[in-house]
């Protein structure tokens, strides 16, 4: 199995070998690397519990890294350390009178929606960012009020030292 190609590896999947953790570890690392979760499962058949055991072998622990962590899960074998899976986020965003310069802000957030008001020379902007995430992901956003408000400090510290 040592010199197998990727496509001899993958007619296997569905013969129902039960591969030993021993063949899989001297496969090709390009090959190994190559399967995904569902075909590792098929090509290990009985033996998938054993994976659990060489999960800190070299080339376990680069296959785990090139999965996402909800397919890994799905063999329930306890594997950590696969890759984040992807965000599938859909904004939405409602704005009323849009102008230029800010004199005050104030934000709320919950549960996924954020709504911030910003007073803008007597008229009040509003907007709504509503979105949606898939898996455990993390999302890292700038608070706008907050940015418009260093803006701000930025333009009148500027203005003070030109005078």
């Amino acid at each position: 199995m040592k010199g197998a190609d990727l496509d001899y590896v993958q007619s296997l999947v569905g013969s129902n070998v039960n591969m030993d953790l021993g063949t899989f570890i001297t496969m090709d690392p390009s090959v190994v690397l190559s399967l995904t979760v569902n075909q590792v499962k098929d090509l290990l058949g009985k033996n998938l519990p054993t994976l659990k055991r060489y999960e800190n072998q070299p080339l376990v622990q680069n296959w785990i890294r090139m999965q996402y962590q909800s397919q890994l899960d799905q063999l329930n074998l306890g594997l950590v350390g696969g890759r984040a899976d992807p965000t599938n986020t859909s904004p939405a965003t409602v704005t009323n009178n849009p102008s230029a310069s800010a004199s005050a802000s104030a934000s709320t957030s919950m549960s996924g929606a954020t709504t911030s008001g910003t007073t803008i020379s007597g008229a009040t902007t509003n907007s709504t960012t509503i979105s949606t995430t898939k898996g455990s992901g993390t999302r890292i956003q700038a608070d706008a009020g907050f940015s418009l408000f260093i803006l701000m400090v930025f333009f009148v510290t500027c203005q003070h030292s030109l005078m």
